[in-house]
C-alpha cells in the first residue's frame, strides 16, 4: 500500500511554507551538480542494492538498483529537508538527505518509483502520485529525472552527467559493503565498476575492476577495519584503513605499493587530501559540499585517533601476512614536512613513527624485523656481508641485538625513506668509514679466519681506509692504526709504525726461522688476503726486515749491551741485507742506517770504543790521526772491521769530511732563494763551508798538522776564504748589489795563529810571508793573498807597478833575453798597435764579418716556431729602444787596450751574463737548429752560447743579437764543420719580419751545415737585436 503522498505534501507545506522560492538554494547547494550520483550510490549502498544502472537519455537519467524497496519513511525522507532515514546516521552523505536535492539543478519534478510507492516531488518537497511504471527483473526501484529544469538544458545536462559518470573509477565502490556492481549507459559507451570481496585473515581482500570503452583496470586492496563507538554509545561503526597490493614483477611476490593521490574517504572520495600514499576511510562530518571537514570537531577528532591506532595495527597484521616490506615502508606518512604538528592527520605519523622506533616493524637484512633503536643501515652491500647481526652487536658493544635494515634502502632508490629513517627515527647509517672508527681489538679479537679472509676482500674496494700518508702531517687511512693484523703469536697489531715502517711481514710457511712478528700464516697463505696484504704495504718476510726491525733496534737501546762478536755477526747480516735486489729496500734499509749508531769505533785518544753512525766515523790512517790528535770526537772504525764497501756508501770516510755547496755551471753558489730574497756567491764563493775538526786542529797546531791543513784543506777551497756574495731582490739578479764577505773558515785561518815560521814559533798569516814557510808547504800565492800574508820584495814592487808579479818576472827575463829576441818582441808589440789603430773601423765591419760566417745557400724543410717567450707587443718602439741603445754603446767605447790587461796570458773581461738569462727566459736553454736540451744536475738547462762574431773584436758586440743558443752537438759543428748559405744571409735576417710587422710566425734562416740542411729559429726579441746590430753597422 503506497504513503499518504497528500498528508506527507500537507505537512511539508506547513513545515516548510507554500512558496518555492526560499527552497530553491537546495538545487545549487553544490559546486557540482552532479553530487546527486553519489548521493543515489549510498541510497542504494544503505538499501543494501548489489546492484545499481545509470542510463542517460537525451531528456532524462534513469537509475535503477536492487535493493530494499521504499517505505513510507523513505518517502518523507527524499521529499523532505531536515529529516531522511540516515539523519541520525553518521554514515551518511551530506546532512538530513540534503545531498539528493542537488539533482534539482537538472529536474523540477523527479518520479521514484520503488514497491508500493510511485510518486513524484514537486517544488522540492511536495509529493504526488503517479501512475506506477513496470521496472523489471532484477531491480526493485527506479528514479527517473526529466531534465526539466529552466536553467539547464538538456544537451548541457547530458553533458554533465555523462562526464561524472565516465569520471567514476575503480576505487569508487572500493569501500562500499553490499554494491558489488554499478554500470552505466550513455549515448554512445557504457561502463561497469565491478567490486569482489574476499576475507583474509583478520582484513578483506577486494578487487576493484573498471572498463569503458577502453582497457580494464584492476587493483586489488587489502582493508583493515575497527569499530569506533559513537558519541551516544548506542552502537559501533567502522573506520577503515586501505592498502593497495601488486605482484612485484621481479619475484612475483605481493606487495603493498604506494598511491598518488590520496584523498579522504567518507564512503566515497572528498575533496580533503590527507597527504597519505594508501587510504583511509570513515563516517566523518563533513561540510555539505563535502570538499572539507571540520578538523575541530571532537568526532573526527576521535575518529582519525582510531584511524592511527588501525594504521599501526594493520602494520602488525601486515608483517604476520608477509607483507610489510620497504616498499609498504615507502608508502607510510615518512615525508615529515606533510605532517606538522598542526595537520589534521599528525596523529597518524606520530603513532607510525613510535610504532617504528620501538617494535620490531622495520625489514632487517636477515629476513627478520627490528626496531629502529636496534637497527643500522649500511651504506654499501659490502658490509652486510661481513658483520651480522651478532658482530654488529659486539662492534657497536649493544646488549641488544643489533640488525642490518634491508639493503633495499639506499639513497638512489628509496631517497625520502632512507632520510626518514636516519633524521626522525635517527637510524645511524654506517659507511665503512664509521665502520673502520668502530674496530677495536676486542672486537677483532672475536673474529674467526675466515671472517678475516672476507674483511680483507672487502677493504681491497675501500683503499682511503688504509691508504698512505700524502703530506707531512697526514697520518693516512684509518685502519693504518687499527690493530687489522692478526699475528702467527695470536696477538694483533697495526700495520705500521708511526715513523711509516710495517709491524709484521709476510711468511709463507710455518717453519720460517725468524725472530719477526710475521701474519697468521692462514691468511698470508690466501690468495685474495695477501693480495690485500701486499696491497696495504706488508712486506714479505727478508733479511732487511729482520735487520732493521730486529738488529738494529739493539743499538738504540740504552740498557742493552752488544758484543764486539755480536757486532760482527750483526755487521755480516747488514752487508747481505744491503746487497738486495729492490731498490725500495734498500733505500728504506740505507735511511736506517745512517740514523742508527751501529758502528763499533774506537777513540784513539782516550782507547776507548763506542758505537757511533756512518757519518761520525772514519777509516782510520796517518794523517787522520794527526788531524785529530788530541781531539776526543774523532772515532774511526775498530781495527777488527774491514774497510768494506757498505760502510764508505754509508759515508765513512779516510779523508776530513768538507761540506760546501758547488756551483752551478757559471760557478755561482746559491746561498739563499727564497721570495723577494736570493743571495749567491760568486765565482764558488761558499760562506757557509764546514770543515770536520778545524777549529780544534788549527788550535792545536804542530809543523805536520799545519802543513796538512794548508795542502790538503785550504788550497783546495782557497775560494771559500773571501769573495763576493751578490745580493737581490729578483732571481735574474736585475739590480742587483755585490758585498766582500770573510767566511767563517777564513776567519778561523786569519785570526788564529797556526802557521810555523822560520822560529819553530806559530803566527797568524798575516805575520808571515810566503818563503817564512817551509818547503812542506805548497807555494800559493792566491792563497798567501786571500789570508793577507805578508808579501816579498818582488810581489810589493808589481803591486806598486800595478802589474802582476809574473809579469814582472817576465820583463826580468825579457832583458836578460839576447838582443835578437827583444827585436822580435817589439815588433811583436808595434804590430798589435798598428791592429788597435784600426779599431774604429770595426763598427762598420760587423755585417761582413757576420756574412762571412755563413756561406752558399741551401733551403730546408720548415719547422714548428717556438712557442715559449720573445714575442713583441710594440715592434716599432722595441727598435728604437735597442738601435739607442746600441748607438750609446758604441760612442761609450773605450781604447780596445782599456778591456785588457797583460799577465803571460790575455784575460778579457767577463760575458754578459744577460745573455744566458735570456735564453733561458726565451728558449728554455734549448738549441736554435735542433730545439733540444737536457737539465743538469743543478737544475739548469744545458746549452752553449755561440759568439757569431768574436765578441773581443768590440766590447757592444757582447749582445744577445750577436749569439746562438746551441746545443753541444750544434754548437761544435757551427765551430769546426762546413758551413753554406745559399741566400746571403744579411738579406735573410733583415727580410724577417715580427708578427706586428705583418710577419708570421715562423722566423728562420736556412742553411747548410756540415752539409745537412738545417735551419736556425729565432724568436722576436732575439731576432730584432741582430736585426738591429746589423743595421746599425751598414
Amino acid at each position: 500500500m503506497p504513503s499518504d503522498y497528500d498528508k506527507i505534501r500537507s505537512d511539508n507545506i506547513e513545515e516548510y511554507g507554500k512558496g518555492k522560492r526560499h527552497l530553491a538554494f537546495l538545487g545549487r547547494l553544490y559546486t557540482d551538480r552532479t553530487h546527486f550520483v553519489f548521493e543515489l550510490l549510498q541510497n542504494a549502498e544503505d538499501a543494501e542494492a548489489s546492484q545499481i544502472l545509470f542510463k542517460l537519455f537525451e531528456d532524462r537519467l534513469e537509475v535503477t538498483h536492487d535493493g530494499r524497496p521504499f517505505n513510507e519513511s523513505d518517502v518523507k525522507g527524499v521529499c523532505g529537508i531536515d529529516e531522511g532515514t540516515k539523519a541520525e546516521d553518521l554514515t551518511q552523505i551530506g546532512k538530513f538527505g540534503i545531498g539528493f536535492k542537488s539533482v534539482y539543478a537538472y529536474t523540477t519534478k523527479p518520479e521514484i518509483h520503488s514497491g508500493d510507492e510511485s510518486f513524484k516531488i514537486e517544488v522540492y518537497v511536495r509529493p504526488y502520485a503517479v501512475k506506477p511504471r513496470s521496472i523489471g527483473d532484477p531491480w526493485t526501484t527506479l528514479f527517473v529525472f526529466p531534465f526539466d529544469a529552466p536553467s539547464v538544458d538538456p544537451e548541457t545536462a547530458c553533458q554533465e552527467i555523462g562526464e561524472c559518470l565516465c569520471n567514476l573509477n575503480v576505487r569508487t565502490p572500493l569501500f562500499l559493503r553490499n554494491i558489488k556492481e554499478i554500470d552505466y549507459e550513455l549515448l554512445d559507451t557504457d561502463g561497469v565498476y565491478l567490486r569482489e570481496e574476499t576475507g583474509r585473515c583478520s582484513a578483506r581482500q577486494v578487487e576493484v575492476l573498471g572498463q569503458k570503452s577502453g582497457p580494464e583496470e584492476s587493483e586489488n586492496w587489502l582493508i583493515f577495519e575497527q569499530q569506533v563507538t559513537v558519541p551516544d554509545k548506542s552502537r559501533k561503526v567502522p573506520v577503515e584503513v586501505g592498502f593497495r597490493i601488486e605482484n612485484d614483477p621481479k619475484n612475483k611476490k605481493e606487495r603493498i605499493v604506494r598511491i598518488d593521490r590520496s584523498p579522504l574517504i567518507v564512503y566515497f572520495p572528498t575533496e580533503k587530501d590527507t597527504r597519505l600514499e594508501f587510504l583511509i576511510n570513515g563516517p566523518y562530518r563533513t561540510t555539505p559540499a563535502r570538499d572539507n571537514i571540520p578538523e575541530h570537531d571532537a568526532w573526527n577528532k576521535k575518529l582519525i585517533r582510531e584511524t592511527a591506532e588501525l594504521v599501526v595495527k594493520s602494520l602488525r597484521q601486515l608483517k604476520e601476512m608477509d607483507l610489510l616490506s620497504v616498499s609498504l615502508l615507502g608508502a607510510l606518512p615518512i615525508r615529515m614536512d606533510d605532517f606538522s604538528e598542526t595537520s589534521f592527520f599528525y596523529p597518524i605519523f606520530s603513532k607510525v613513527r613510535r610504532a617504528l622506533m620501538d617494535e620490531e616493524l622495520l625489514p632487517a637484512d636477515d629476513g627478520t624485523f627490528v626496531a629502529a633503536r636496534n637497527a643500522k643501515i649500511a651504506r654499501g652491500v659490502g658490509l652486510t656481508q661481513i658483520l651480522n647481526q651478532v658482530q654488529l652487536s659486539e662492534l657497536f658493544q649493544s646488549n641488544n641485538e643489533i640488525k642490518w635494515l634491508s639493503t633495499d634502502i639506499t639513497q638512489d632508490r628509496t631517497p625520502d625513506l632512507r632520510f626518514y629513517l636516519t633524521s626522525e627515527l635517527e637510524v645511524d647509517e654506517v659507511d665503512p668509514n664509521a665502520f673502520a672508527r668502530q674496530i677495536s681489538k676486542q672486537f677483532l679479537a672475536r673474529q674467526d679466519d675466515v671472517w678475516f679472509i672476507r674483511f680483507y676482500e672487502f677493504l681491497s674496494g675501500q683503499k682511503a681506509l688504509w691508504r698512505p700518508p700524502r703530506w707531512e702531517y697526514d697520518s693516512g687511512g684509518i685502519l693504518r692504526k687499527k690493530p687489522i693484523l692478526p699475528l702467527q703469536d695470536s696477538t694483533y697489531v697495526n700495520p705500521f709504525r708511526d715513523d711509516g715502517s710495517p709491524k709484521a711481514y709476510l711468511a709463507v710457511r710455518a717453519d720460517i726461522d725468524t725472530s719477526l712478528p710475521i701474519v697468521k700464516l692462514a691468511l698470508s697463505e690466501n690468495k685474495d688476503a695477501r693480495h690485500f696484504l701486499s696491497q696495504l704495504g706488508i712486506p714479505e718476510l727478508d733479511l732487511v726486515a729482520e735487520v732493521i726491525e730486529k738488529i738494529l733496534p739493539k743499538y738504540l737501546d740504552d740498557r742493552f749491551t752488544v758484543s764486539m762478536e755480536e757486532n760482527r755477526r750483526d755487521l755480516k747480516k747488514i752487508e747481505r741485507a744491503y746487497e738486495t735486489d729492490s731498490q725500495e729496500k734498500k733505500r728504506w734499509l740505507r735511511k736506517q742506517l745512517l740514523e742508527i749508531p751501529f758502528i763499533l769505533a774506537e777513540r784513539p785518544h782516550s782507547g776507548k770504543t763506542i758505537y757511533r753512525r756512518p757519518c761520525q766515523v772514519y777509516f782510520g790512517n796517518e794523517e787522520l790521526h794527526m788531524y785529530f790528535s788530541g781531539n776526543d770526537s774523532f772515532a774511526c772504525v775498530n781495527s777488527s772491521h774491514p774497510q768494506s764497501e757498505l760502510l764508505r756508501n754509508l759515508g765513512v770516510r779516510d779523508a776530513v769530511r768538507i761540506k760546501r755547496r758547488e756551483g752551478n755551471w757559471e760557478m755561482h753558489v746559491t746561498i739563499r732563494d727564497q721570495h723577494s730574497c736570493h743571495e749567491r756567491g760568486l765565482n764558488g764563493f761558499d760562506p757557509n763551508i764546514k770543515i770536520d775538526g778545524l777549529k780544534f786542529a788549527i788550535n792545536t797546531p804542530t809543523p805536520q798538522k799545519s802543513a796538512f791543513i794548508w795542502n790538503t784543506i785550504t788550497i783546495p777551497n782557497s775560494d771559500c776564504i773571501r769573495g763576493v756574495v751578490e745580493k737581490s731582490s729578483r732571481q735574474t739578479y736585475e739590480g742587483s748589489r755585490r758585498e766582500n764577505e770573510v767566511s767563517e773558515f777564513g776567519k778561523l785561518l786569519m785570526n788564529t795563529a797556526w802557521l810555523p815560521g822560520l822560529d819553530g814559533n806559530m803566527y797568524k798569516p798575516s805575520e808571515l810571508t810566503l818563503d817564512d814557510l817551509s818547503e812542506s808547504f805548497v807555494r800559493d800565492e792566491k792563497l798567501a793573498d786571500c789570508l793577507g800574508m805578508k808579501k816579498d820584495i818582488v810581489a810589493q814592487l808589481a803591486e806598486e807597478a800595478g802589474i802582476s808579479e809574473k809579469s814582472l818576472n817576465l820583463a826580468t827575463q825579457i832583458e836578460n833575453s839576447s838582443s835578437e829576441t827583444q827585436k822580435k818582441i817589439v815588433a811583436c808589440l808595434h804590430g798589435e798597435t798598428k791592429k788597435n789603430s784600426e779599431e774604429p773601423e770595426q763598427v762598420n765591419q760587423y755585417a761582413q764579418a757576420l756574412s762571412e760566417v755563413f756561406t752558399k745557400p741551401s733551403r730546408s724543410p720548415r719547422h714548428d716556431r717556438l712557442v715559449n717567450g720573445g714575442e713583441v707587443q710594440n715592434p716599432l718602439r722595441r727598435r728604437e729602444k735597442i738601435h739607442e741603445d746600441i748607438i750609446a754603446t758604441i760612442e761609450n767605447e773605450g781604447e780596445r787596450g782599456q778591456r785588457s790587461y797583460s799577465t803571460l796570458l790575455k784575460r778579457w773581461e767577463g760575458k754578459n751574463e744577460l745573455v744566458r738569462v735570456s735564453f733561458v727566459e726565451w728558449y728554455g736553454g734549448r738549441c736554435q737548429i735542433c730545439r733540444k736540451t737536457f737539465v743538469q744536475r743543478n737544475g739548469e738547462p744545458y746549452f752553449e752560447g755561440l759568439y757569431l762574431v768574436s765578441r773581443t773584436t768590440a766590447g757592444w758586440q757582447d749582445r744577445v743579437g750577436n749569439v746562438l743558443c746551441l746545443c753541444a752537438e750544434h754548437s761544435a759543428m757551427f765551430q769546426f764543420g762546413p758551413r753554406e748559405v745559399e741566400e746571403d744571409i744579411i738579406q735573410q735576417l733583415m727580410q724577417l719580419k715580427v708578427k706586428e710587422e705583418g710577419g708570421d710566425d715562423h722566423l728562420a734562416i736556412q742553411m747548410r751545415l756540415c752539409d745537412e740542411p738545417i735551419e736556425i729559429t729565432f724568436v722576436e726579441k732575439h731576432l730584432i737585436d741582430l736585426q738591429e746590430m746589423i743595421r746599425v753597422t751598414q
